[in-house]
């Protein structure tokens, strides 16, 4: 988890057992995310985990690359405390990055930002203090509307291994893809890369009855100093990117299995 509307699910009580206990082994890791992840971390000897929950990730990333240096930060004081006393040799910090994180720029080669954004109404602001502190790479997922009447934003109720307290909810926010495609271009980057699959939301969420798409995105940042220029974009997903004039080189999708050779686990 990265930020929260409030502490209610921030600071559920159940997060700590769940994080500590999941999301840590690379079979864990969904389609869209193992498309671009084992690449990833042959391209990196740093990676900074936007949204760390209590760490696990960092046995994903030394799965692939075990010389990678693994940090993480999560707006969770009980997460991050719960991170520190398992992984004693990893830095971890408390910081919301919708509001700014405690790094300089450009601090990490690779920047991954996973199973928050769509829970985050400050996406915006996220998605650029996501980018400011990248050096090459963001690595993020978003939930995005087939349909430009389906976006919007709904709820997710929040329970983990109980039943559901009635009360605990966090936001699900599903983006028009249009919008967020030019989101994309006004961070002016090198390359784009996309992967992604419709399906219908988990039974908790509430407010989407039809399938939306879940993205994958890899944004690839231009050395510091560098001109802007029209970026190349590969996607491989159920839409289309929606016309700009000529502002990107669009490849067929057909072409991300040549610039991201697929792994196994």
């Amino acid at each position: 988890m990265s930020s929260a509307e409030s502490s209610s699910w921030a600071e559920h009580p159940e997060l700590v057992d769940f994080f500590t206990h999941h999301r840590n082994r690379p079979e864990d890791l969904y389609p869209s995310e193992s498309r671009f992840l084992p690449w990833l971390a042959s391209q990196t000897r740093t990676v900074l985990d936007v949204g760390c929950a209590a760490g696990g990730f960092k046995h994903i990333w030394h799965h692939y690359a075990p010389d990678v240096a693994y940090v993480g930060v999560d707006v969770s004081a009980s997460l991050i405390a719960a991170a520190k006393k398992s992984h004693p040799d990893v830095e971890f910090h408390q910081g919301d990055c919708a509001t700014g994180l405690p790094f300089s720029d450009r601090f990490a080669p690779v920047t991954q930002a996973l199973g928050w954004l769509h829970m985050e109404p400050r996406y915006r602001s996220a998605l650029l203090e996501l980018w400011r502190v990248t050096d090459r790479y963001l690595f993020f997922d978003v939930r995005l509307a087939i349909t430009p009447d389906q976006a919007g934003v709904g709820r997710q109720k929040i329970a983990y291994y109980a039943r559901w307290d009635e009360a605990t909810t966090s936001p699900y926010i599903v983006l028009a893809w249009p919008v967020f495609a030019s989101m994309i271009m006004s961070l002016e980057p090198e390359r784009v890369l996309g992967f992604g699959y419709s399906e219908r939301p988990a039974d908790a969420v509430e407010g989407f009855d039809q399938e939306i798409n879940f993205g994958m995105f890899v944004l690839e940042k231009p050395p510091d100093g560098a001109a802007p220029v029209a970026p190349t974009v590969c996607i491989d997903m159920p839409l289309v990117w929606p016309s700009m004039d000529g502002r990107v080189h669009l490849l067929d999708p057909s072409r991300l299995d040549d610039l991201v050779p697929r792994s196994g686990l």
